[in-house]
Parts: structure tokens; sequence; C-alpha cells
């Protein structure tokens, strides 16, 4: 007979039971020696079997766990989560734990426990064999109905404790939900307040975009009240140098007339002051050199100041284009309005002197008449030979006294005498018939060129008409050649002042030399785009407009004792040279070599000096050339 011990474990339970099984037909040897080999411990884990609760509760589902972007508004929901998830997780090790060790400890228990009992019944095993198998089955049946009882005693805790397990699932299912809930009203309050947020952004953002609006409406106000202002003072600006032009005028046009005042005091302290000038040339031609080569350094560094200031002047030229076009015609209507009034009054006063000169003419021609009468009359006898040498003598004091007469009334203006454009036929052979001959004290007395009596009182031979009237052409002549003179130094004083200075004659003869190079630079075509103040033009004082470019200054220039002249060209050829250079044909040539901004000016200023040039080569040409 063989019996089987199984031994069978409950989770629920700590008792281990064991069912012995008599199986027939076997030895009783064989339960000695293979008792234990045919032990059969049933594992908890086998089909059968329900599992343990530790791991009914590892398959459990716990709370799900918070994302990550509610973690900032649920934190302290999620800590309390963490913390009892970690209570769990620690509670299902140690029951596993416990599990792992009674299931280590069940099987040996129970061969033990075989064992002790297997010892005590061997030896009365055959002797007992009978009531042995009798009790066996009793107790198999005692076991058996125990089994039941305890079988169903364990089903009946298992159903309870599956209706308590099914009880605390709905209970925790039910706290999952109201926790499900609370998160769902946590994250609507959350989105309640994200959304209460953006408005509160929105509302931000809005007030910002209104302040931003609001900041460029005043700007924009600001600027208009900057332009506003800008325009008033240039308009202000524009009407103080408007009146600044027409005080200056005004000074100008007295500075002149007291000038020509003055002119007629310095002609006597010119030659003492010729002297001395003589002393400060010598003097001066020994820095001529030092002066020229330092002058040549500031001339290039004044060269790349000039490009730089090009530069600023170019970007400001289209700005003032306008503006200088403007100013420049109403300049211009004014200097033409000047014009016309200084020509009426020359005019004026060219027809009130040539008046004065036929009266003047119609007195000398009676004197003259008397003067041959009575010179007839001496032929005749010899007393009235004396006669008519006491009357030759009074009517040639009489002719000094006129003489002298007209030379004061025509040396009142001295400035009308190189304007008179008046025929040569009309001129007569007297001093008086040149306007603005100046002559010296007595050079018109005739008694001058009158040979001495001798003391017999013979008569000498009178001097005839046409040499009397080639002495006074020679005088006046003379006298004309130096008011020409002086007229051109106040010219050239004045052109000067109103450059700031008098430039010395070494600065003179470095600006014809500068301005030569550049005329031979613009030719080979080695320099681009020449602007207004690099060109040069024939003006000892830079022009700033064309409006500043007039006959007088250009006269000025050209006939500028220091202007070159290696040739010993005549002041005609001088001038001719000029004309020749601006001519309009050859001008244009040099147009692609000058800056886009101010061809169109340039262009304007060199058609005033070529007018100015042809006024001046006109007085030259005239009927007495250029001073009668």
């Amino acid at each position: 007979m063989h019996i089987v011990l199984d031994i069978h474990y409950s989770p629920l339970l700590t008792l281990k039971q064991c069912r012995i099984h008599t199986i027939r037909r076997r030895p009783p040897r064989i339960f000695n020696t293979s008792l234990f080999h045919h032990l059969k411990c049933r594992n908890p884990y086998s089909s059968g079997g329900d599992p343990p609760a530790w791991k009914l509760w590892e398959n459990e589902k716990l709370p799900a766990e918070p994302n990550d972007d509610d973690s900032e508004s649920l934190s302290e929901d999620d800590e309390a989560i963490r913390r009892s998830r970690d209570r769990v997780a620690i509670a299902r090790e140690g029951m596993a734990q416990d599990d792992v060790h009674q299931q280590e400890a069940a099987p040996n228990q129970a061969i033990r426990t075989t064992k002790r009992s297997l010892r005590r019944e061997a030896p009365r095993e055959e002797t007992t064999q009978r009531e042995e198998m009798s009790w066996w089955e009793e107790e198999h049946r005692k076991e058996e109905v125990k089994r039941k009882e305890e079988e169903n005693k364990r089903n009946e805790l298992e159903t309870r404790r599956k209706a308590e397990e099914a009880q605390r699932k709905a209970e925790e299912a039910k706290r999952m939900e109201e926790e499900a809930e609370k998160k769902a009203e946590e994250a609507r309050r959350i989105e309640a307040e994200t959304e209460k947020r953006a408005a509160m952004l929105r509302e931000r953002e809005e007030a910002l975009r209104q302040r931003e609006q609001e900041l460029e409406k005043r700007e924009r106000e600001a600027q208009e009240a900057e332009l506003k202002r800008k325009e008033e003072d240039l308009k202000r600006r524009e009407e103080e140098i408007m009146k600044k032009e027409a005080e200056d005028l005004k000074r100008r046009r007295e500075e002149l007339e007291r000038k020509e005042a003055e002119a007629r005091q310095k002609a006597e302290q010119e030659r003492l002051e010729a002297e001395a000038a003589k002393a400060r040339e010598r003097e001066q031609i020994r820095k001529d050199k030092e002066l020229a080569e330092r002058m040549q350094r500031e001339q290039n560094e004044e060269s790349w100041k000039e490009k730089e200031r090009a530069n600023k002047i170019r970007l400001e030229a289209e700005r003032r284009k306008a503006e200088e076009n403007r100013k420049a015609e109403e300049r211009r209507k004014a200097e033409d309005k000047r014009k016309l009034e200084e020509f009426q009054a020359e005019q004026a006063r060219a027809r009130r002197k040539e008046e004065e000169a036929k009266q003047q003419q119609a007195n000398f021609q009676r004197r003259e008449e008397e003067i041959r009468r009575k010179r007839q009359d001496s032929w005749t006898s010899e007393d009235t030979k004396a006669r008519s040498a006491s009357g030759w003598g009074s009517s040639t004091s009489a002719s000094s006294s006129s003489s002298a007469w007209s030379s004061s009334s025509t040396a009142s203006n001295p400035t009308s005498g190189w304007k008179q454009t008046t025929p040569s036929s009309n001129r007569t052979s007297t001093s008086s018939s040149t306007p603005g001959y100046k002559p010296r004290s007595g050079s018109s007395s005739y008694s001058q060129h009158q040979p001495p009596s001798t003391p017999s009182g013979t008569p000498q031979t009178p001097v005839s008409d046409a040499e009397w009237r080639r002495r006074q052409e020679e005088q006046a002549r003379a006298q004309q050649e130096k008011f020409r003179a002086e007229q051109e130094r106040l010219e050239r004083e004045r052109q000067a002042k109103e450059a700031g200075r008098i430039m010395s004659k070494e600065e003179v003869v470095r600006l014809f030399q500068s301005h030569e190079s550049q005329w031979q630079k613009l030719t080979k075509g080695e320099i681009e785009n020449v602007i207004w103040d690099a060109f040069p033009w024939p003006m000892i004082k830079k022009p700033k407009d064309v409006a500043d470019i007039n006959a007088g200054a250009i006269h000025a220039y050209v006939l500028n004792p220091h202007f070159p002249n290696d040739n010993g060209k005549g002041d005609k050829d001088k001038i001719k040279e000029q004309i020749r250079r601006w001519h309009p044909d050859r001008f244009e040539r040099l147009m692609p070599r000058v800056a886009e901004d101010d061809r169109d000016r340039i262009r304007e200023g060199a058609g005033e000096v070529v007018r100015g040039l042809n006024d001046l080569l006109t007085k030259f040409n005239g009927p007495a050339g250029m001073f009668g």
C-alpha cells in the first residue's frame, strides 16, 4: 500500500492541511522506502488554486498619475498620492516576502511531521495491519469530513474576503472618482485662471497698443511742430539775409562813394607810398619763396578740405538749389534794376557833361577867334602890334583861367571819364572835352607853352593850333591813363576787401598758378566730378553763387598786374584769350568732368563770365579805347 501525502497551503490561513491517500496493491516496504519520493506538495500557484491576496493587490490599478502640465497647480495632491503609493508598495513587498517564507517552510514542516508519525507507527505495522487499515480509513473519513468543513469554512472566508475586497474596490473606485472629480474641478479652476490670465494679458496688450499709438501720435505732433518751427526759422533767416544784403549793398555804395572821394586825396599820397611800396616789395621778395612753399602746403591741405567740403556741399546742393535759384533770380532782378538805374544816371551825367563840353568848346572857339583877330590886327601897324602883344597876354591869361575852371569842374566827377562813349567827332581839342579829365594845377595854362617874350617887345611866333591840340590831347591821355590805373587799383582793393582782406602779391600769384594748373588738368581730363567751389573762376574772390560773378570782378582779375603774361601780351589779347577759354562750344566739352549736381549752375556761371568778358572787350574796342 502506498500513502501519498498531499499538502495544501491556503494563502489566507497559516494552517497546513495534509491529506493522506491510501493506494492498494503496494507492498508496505515501498511505503517505508519511497514515501518521500511520492510526496507531492501542491504549489499554491498551480492550476486549481487561487492566487494570494498580495498578488491580487499587485494587479490592482492605482489612481492615474497626474500629468506634468498640472504639476504646478496640484503639488499638494501629488505629494499625498505619492506617499500613499509608496505605502502600498511597501506593504506589497512585505506580504510577498511573508508568502515566500511560508512557502519555503511548509514542505519541510509536512515532511518532518510525516516522518515522526511513520517512525511511531512503523513497529506496529505488521501486527496491527488490519486495525491500522481500518483506522486509516476512519481517519481518512474524519479527515475528509474535517477537510470538507474546513473547505466550506475557507470558501465562506474567501467569499467574505471577496465581498470585502469588492466593497473595498468600490470604495476605492468611489474615492478615485471623487479624486478625479476634484482633479477635474481643479483643472477647470486652473483653466478658468488661465483664461482669466489670458484675458488680463489681452487687456494689458490692448492698453500697451493704445499707449504706443498715443506715443506715436505725440511723436508725429512733435515732429510737425518741429518742422513748422524750422520753416519759421528758415523764413526768418531768409528775411534777415535779405535785409543784411540790402544793408551790405547800401554800405558798399557808401563805401564806393567814400573811396571815390578819397581817391583824389590819395593821388598825392600814392607817389610817396610808391617809394615805400618798392622798399616793401624788395623786402617781400625775400619772403616770397618761404611763403610760396607754405602756401603750397596750405593749398594742398585746402584741396583735401575742399574735397571733404565738396562731399558735404553735394549733399546739401539739391536742397539749396531751389532756394539759391530763387534768391539768384531776385538778386539778378535787383542787379538789373540797379544797373538800369546806374546806366540811366550815367547817361544823364554824360549828356550833362557833353553839354558842358560843348559850352566850353564854344567859349574856347570864341576866345580863339578873338586871338586870331588880334593877331591879324598886330600885322597892320607897329602900334597895333604892341597892343596886340598886350592883348595876347591878356587873352592867354583868360584862356588859362578858363582852362583851369574847366579842369576843376571836370575833376569834380572823375568817375565818369572811363565810361564816356561819345564819338570822337564830338570831342574837342581842349582838355575840357574829355569828361573825367583830372589835370594837375596849372597843366592847362596856355602861358606854359608860350615862349617868353623878348625884352624889346618883338612878338614871338605863336604855337600852332595843331601843336596846341596835340599837347592838350597828350596831357588828357596821361591824366586818363593815371585815372584808369587808379580805378583799377580801387577795384582790386574793393574786391580784396569783399574777400575779407587784401591779398599780398605772392598770394595773388599763387592763385593765378593754381587756376592755370586746374585748367590744364581739366583740359587733359586728369580730374573728375569738379564742383562749384573747386572750379577756377576768373575772380580774386571765389564766388558763392552765379549772382557773385560780375564784370568788375572779372576786370580786376584779368587786368591784374600779377596776371601771368609770359608772352608779353597786352590787356586786349589777355581778354581775348580768356574769351576763347570760356567760349560756350569749348566749355561744353568740359561739362562731363563736372559733378552732375553742379552742371547747370556752373554752365550758368560760365555764361555770366562770357558776358563780362565781352563787355570788357567792347570797352577796349570803343571809339577811343576803353578810357577814351
